[in-house]
């Protein structure tokens, strides 16, 4: 594999045997790197997760508003999942949950084991783009 860098570099290569040798017998080392790819890999979920956030209020809000004028919807209660809302809308279950949350707090749904209730189906609708 060949990298490039974009300022003047000196790199090593080693080879994994050598790497895990050096984890088994340095605590230290081991115990470094474990945090460092830990707090890594917590960013790249949070990058990855924040990089549709402001379109995925909008499709989700597309479905559900599409969905309460249906016969899925009685008493303005879907019985749907976040899993069903998360494969009908593409996005993840935390930008679901999310976008769930957002919508709990300005008293637009209420949400249940397997169900939501719109309470408000005109507020939903301002947050509609209407790009199902």
């Amino acid at each position: 594999m060949v990298e490039q860098a974009y300022t003047k570099v000196e790199a090593y290569e080693f080879d994994y045997r050598i790497i895990r040798e050096m984890f088994l017998n340095n605590q230290d080392l081991s115990l470094r790197m474990m945090a460092h790819y830990c707090d890594f890999t917590s960013y790249l979920f949070f990058a990855i997760s924040s990089l549709s956030g402001d379109n995925s209020m909008a499709k989700v809000c597309n479905i559900l508003y599409a969905l309460h004028d249906t016969s899925l919807c009685q008493d303005y209660v879907l019985r749907i999942s976040q899993d069903d809302i998360m494969e009908l809308s593409g996005i993840s279950r935390i930008q679901v949950a999310r976008v769930y949350q957002t919508l709990r707090n300005d008293q637009i749904i209420r949400t249940f084991r397997g169900g939501i209730q719109i309470l408000n189906p005109e507020k939903l609708r301002s947050y509609c783009t209407f790009e199902l």
